[in-house]
């Protein structure tokens, strides 16, 4: 028994190394990635047929580094970088607050903070607009799952029902070519299982050292 237990040990303490070095991912990540897969399907549901998906992008932005956008979308109606938070419970915050406050409701309330993604994916707008030599606007779309909206004050922060709405509002903005040429020049920034792990780690361990 005692030779059990010490084994149980040292794999809890293996994996919590391997997860640190981002070579295994945490729960948090394996939850997020599937919240993407869930809104990613969503999405192909709502726009139409000649529009276009990209998911994955590492989108370089200066010295070096690059920036991590979930999904863009490329549309007649425009270009929209979409960020995939699949968070549940209560989520308070709006566009102009650094954090966001999500709360949750088990055996007792657990809060946790979170970085403003309306600002997050902001930065994931401007790295677009510039890859795209400041050609077109890109809008910034919040996709959140599992939540309750009413309190969340943003205009840019969506759920299924209410991002249909907006999109079918929309009027055609983009010609047929230009739709072709966006989509080659952000094609090429979409990164393999490798290359996001490795960006991954590179993000860690410079959070790490700050």
């Amino acid at each position: 028994m005692g030779f059990l237990v010490v084994v149980g040990i040292i794999a809890v303490i293996v994996v919590f190394i391997l997860r640190l070095a981002g070579i295994i991912p945490s729960a948090t990540e394996i939850r997020g990635k599937r919240g993407e897969r869930k809104v990613n399907s969503i999405l192909s549901g709502i726009i139409n047929d000649e529009d276009l998906m990209l998911s994955n992008l590492l989108v370089p932005v200066g010295n070096g580094f690059k920036t991590e956008v979930d999904t863009v979308i490329i549309s007649k109606k425009g270009i929209f970088s979409i960020e995939i938070k699949n968070w549940v419970g209560y989520i308070n915050g709006d566009d102009y607050s650094k954090y966001w406050i999500q709360t949750k409701y088990y055996d007792r309330k657990i809060q946790t903070k979170h970085y403003n993604p309306v600002l997050q994916n902001e930065s994931h707008v401007k790295a677009l607009e510039k890859a795209l030599g400041n050609k077109y606007d890109v809008y910034n779309i919040v996709f959140l799952t599992g939540f309750d909206k009413n309190y969340v004050n943003s205009s840019h922060v969506f759920d299924r029902y209410s991002f249909r709405n907006h999109y079918c509002s929309l009027e055609k903005i983009l010609t047929d070519d230009e739709l072709q040429s966006i989509y080659k020049k952000l094609q090429s920034f979409c990164a393999t299982k490798e290359e996001l792990k490795a960006h991954a780690a590179e993000v860690n361990a410079r959070h790490k050292d700050c």
